[in-house]
């Protein structure tokens, strides 16, 4: 009972309905920056933080583990990317936080991490929703 319990959540927490730009432009709602052609500036709709909330669960075990991801973006170009894990079974939450900064383009964003890595991801919002954002295929819930 527990594990379809816990499918459940998890499978919730994975649908996004990604909705990409087009030319016929978003909401009167979504954030300010309309460009040429209708396309949304999704550098000013990024900024913010961000935030999703995953239920797993282990195969040979009862535990269950929650991972929650949240991401800051500035308006300077700098953004953190936080993860919290905690799982039932130790009982305590373990964290770790990356420094990077980001670049928008057309449907995708580039972050620089500190370390020197580079990585660029799709990036839409699911259903034009502002507070709806979907990087790499995960969707998040805006937080501020």
């Amino acid at each position: 009972m527990g594990a379809v319990v816990t499918l459940t959540l998890f499978l919730a927490a994975c649908s996004a309905e990604t909705t990409t730009p087009t030319t016929d432009g978003p909401p009167i709602d979504f954030p300010s920056g309309i460009s040429g052609g209708g396309q949304v500036n999704t550098a000013s709709a990024v900024i913010g933080g961000w935030r999703r909330f995953d239920v797993l669960s282990a195969d040979s075990s009862a535990d269950i583990i929650t991972q929650t991801t949240e991401w800051a973006f500035d308006s300077a170009g700098g953004c953190t990317r936080t993860i919290t894990t905690f799982d039932a079974v130790e009982g305590f939450p373990r964290g770790s936080s990356r420094d990077c900064t980001w670049e928008t383009g057309v449907q995708e964003i580039t972050l620089h991490w500190n370390d020197g890595e580079v990585n660029t991801f799709s990036l839409t919002f699911a259903a034009f929703d502002p507070d709806r954002m979907v990087l790499d295929g995960l969707e998040y819930q805006r937080t501020s």
